[in-house]
């Protein structure tokens, strides 16, 4: 019975020690942040590398990173819908196009205020096969593509 006792106050000590180990340590904190310099560019629906008449695209591009994007197409052109962040991708071959942020005053605010919004502009003809897309996106200054895909188009 001595010997119960000895394991028993020895088991007990060792648990009074665990809990005060860990009550007694001292928990620091961490802050999550969203990347500011983020650019989403994937299907709406099942990913292919083919396209049709009726595909969309997520675009979704942070503030931060608007000023300094350029988007590149080739043989297609970027159709805007009525959600700012779904596309639609209209084949045009023979063409080449580059879209970018402008400045446009917003007139559903009441104090005019500016907004970046996404515009198509013609850059020449294109030199890539027909019934294949091109889609760059870079930075303005730097030229460096961040995303580049390549699509086959069928009707």
């Amino acid at each position: 019975m001595n010997t119960f006792a000895a394991k028993f106050s020895k088991v007990f000590l060792l648990v009074i020690l665990q809990f005060n180990s860990i009550f007694s340590q001292s928990f620091s904190s961490f802050e999550v942040r969203k990347p500011k310099d983020l650019i989403y560019f994937f299907e709406k629906g099942e990913q292919q590398d083919t396209l049709s008449k009726n595909n969309l695209f997520y675009l979704l591009i942070s503030d931060s990173l608007q000023n300094n994007i350029w988007i590149q197409t080739e043989n297609a052109q970027i159709q805007f819908t009525e959600n700012d962040s779904l596309i639609r991708i209209q084949y045009l071959p023979g063409m080449k196009y580059e879209s970018w942020y402008v400045k446009e005053e917003d007139q559903s605010y009441s104090t005019h205020k500016k907004r970046l919004i996404l515009k198509n502009f013609v850059n020449g003809t294109s030199q890539l096969d027909r019934g294949k897309v091109s889609i760059k996106i870079s930075r303005k200054k730097e030229e460096n593509v961040l995303i580049q895909n390549l699509f086959y188009y069928k009707d």
